[in-house]
C-alpha cells in the first residue's frame, strides 16, 4: 500500500496588508459617516435664524391685525431666547393660540428649541451676557407691518465657533437672514 505524501495546510491568518486595506476602508467610511451624526453649529445657526424670523414675521401679521395693541420681540436675558409680547405688557409673554397651550416663547436648550442649546441671541454689537432682566432689547412693528422706530435692525445670533446675522429692513419690515 503506498502512502499519500501528507500536504501542510495553509496558513489561514490575516497577511499584514489585509489588515492594512480593512483599516483604509474603515476610516474612509468613519469620515464619512460621522459627520452626519453630529450636529454642527452652522446648522443650529441656520435653524435658530429660521425660527427667529417666522416669529419676528408672527409680530409682524398680530400687529397689523391689532395696532391698538402691537407685538414686540423681546430678547431674554443672557440673550438666552426671545419672546412675544403685547405692548400694554411687555414683559408677560403672549399666550399662543387656543389649541396650543403654552406661551410664545422661545428658550435656546428647552422645548421646540431644545437641540439650539448653544446659540445666543443679541443685537448687532451687544455682548448677550450683558442683556438683564430690567433692560431687554426688542423689536416691535406699525400699523403698518415697519419698524417702530423706522430704523434698519440688525440681530446676531452666534455659538462659541460661528455666528449669522438677522437683518430686519426698517421700510418694509421684513426679516432676512445674512
Amino acid at each position: 500500500m503506498t502512502r499519500m505524501p501528507r500536504r501542510n495546510p495553509t496558513p489561514r491568518a490575516f497577511t499584514l496588508i489585509d489588515v492594512l486595506v480593512v483599516m483604509a476602508v474603515l476610516s474612509i467610511v468613519l469620515f464619512a459617516v460621522i459627520p452626519a451624526f453630529s450636529r454642527d453649529d452652522r446648522t443650529r445657526l441656520v435653524a435658530a435664524a429660521n425660527l427667529f424670523t417666522a416669529d419676528l414675521q408672527n409680530a409682524r401679521m398680530l400687529t397689523v391685525q391689532d395696532p391698538g395693541d402691537p407685538v414686540r420681540v423681546v430678547v431674554s436675558p443672557a440673550g438666552a431666547g426671545w419672546y412675544l409680547a403685547r405692548h400694554s405688557d411687555p414683559d408677560t409673554p403672549m399666550t399662543l393660540p387656543s389649541g396650543v397651550g403654552g406661551d410664545w416663547r422661545i428658550v435656546f436648550g428647552e422645548g421646540p428649541a431644545s437641540n439650539l442649546w448653544s446659540v445666543r441671541l443679541a443685537p448687532g454689537g451687544v455682548d448677550p451676557d450683558t442683556i438683564v432682566a430690567g433692560a431687554l432689547p426688542f423689536v416691535r412693528f406699525d400699523a403698518f407691518g415697519r419698524l417702530a422706530p423706522a430704523v434698519d435692525v440688525r440681530f446676531e445670533l452666534s455659538t462659541e465657533n460661528d455666528a449669522l446675522v438677522v437683518r430686519i429692513r426698517a421700510e418694509t419690515g421684513d426679516a432676512y437672514i445674512e
